[in-house]
């Protein structure tokens, strides 16, 4: 049987391509936020962040070593930026680097470090005035 043609694109992942402008890139980015930004700890998390102009970004340091295997490594990371989507448009002008500092290898401290971030994304936005 024949494969169907898809539709040539510049792209091939068109539904990751928001992502792209919403990520801290390269070692610059994070030292600038990381150097002159302020931070907001919790118990698994500390947010760093800046004001810079543009659209919310988000960088994350998670290691391996508080986060477990490759599953739960991407699961934490998959909770954070889905928070990061959710508080959005209240992070606008924003940079934001999120860094893993306690261990967190089951599913309840997946759970836990997801309601953590969303809290300490909050306070972010209202720290930052918005």
């Amino acid at each position: 049987m024949p494969i169907a043609a898809r539709a040539a694109s510049a792209w091939p992942f068109e539904f990751l391509s928001p992502w792209r402008d919403h990520r801290l890139r390269g070692p610059q980015d994070f030292a600038a936020v990381l150097g002159a930004g302020e931070a907001v700890d919790g118990r698994y998390l500390r947010i760093y962040y800046l004001a810079l102009p543009g659209p919310a970004r988000l960088g994350m340091a998670v290691s391996k070593r508080y986060a477990g295997t490759g599953v739960q490594y991407n699961r934490v990371r998959r909770r954070i930026r889905e928070q990061f989507r959710l508080y959005q448009e209240q992070l606008t002008d924003l940079a934001v680097a999120v860094e893993l500092r306690a261990s967190c290898r089951t599913q309840a401290a997946a759970r836990a470090v997801a309601a953590e971030c969303g809290e300490l994304l909050r306070r972010v936005a209202q720290l930052s005035g918005r």
